[in-house]
């Protein structure tokens, strides 16, 4: 039996340098796309100054929505949780909690890949990177032995990188 897999997206604001969680992603046909979110989370976030750069407009009976049109990253959910049933998305910075000496402490971010077995992996800071397979990982670890500890966005000097976002 397969698992029902989540699908939630993040996104990274690049012009204002805020995280919007839980945001939807909505298509086009010239394979461009955009996010929405609710009015008051954008307030939340963003301040009552936030309008401009957003697109804003009041839908009959779904309340207010606005729209980030560019100048975002998004981030996935991998479908797997992390220490703590923390959710791992894409960019987010682990540190892997191995009984394998060498391993336990190393520090990754986790990135899609679309080579050879496409899918979520750990890139390592130093190493090769370990894949994720539903539950488990390429090496026998699982998602549950990784730590949260930033993502590339708001915390990239974890991975020993200038910050250049």
């Amino acid at each position: 039996m397969m698992d029902n897999r989540v699908i939630e997206f993040q996104a990274w604001d690049t012009r204002r340098k805020v995280m919007l969680c839980n945001v939807t992603v909505y298509g086009s046909n010239f394979g461009e796309c955009h996010i929405g979110f609710g009015y008051d989370y954008a307030v939340e976030v963003y301040g009552t100054d936030f309008i401009d750069g957003l697109e804003y407009r009041d839908i009959e009976g779904d309340g207010d929505w606005c729209w980030l049109l560019d100048g975002f990253i998004l981030r996935q959910f991998t479908g797997a949780t992390g220490m703590n049933d923390v959710k791992l998305f894409e960019f987010d910075i682990v540190k892997l909690h191995s009984p394998i000496k060498k391993y336990n402490g190393a520090v990754g971010e986790i990135v899609y890949i679309t080579h050879g077995m496409p899918g979520f992996v750990v890139k390592l800071v130093f190493g090769r990177p370990y894949s994720f397979y539903g539950k488990e990982m390429s090496s026998g670890f699982t998602p549950s032995q990784l730590e949260l500890i930033g993502n590339r966005f708001q915390t990239l000097e974890l991975l020993g990188e200038n910050d250049e976002r």
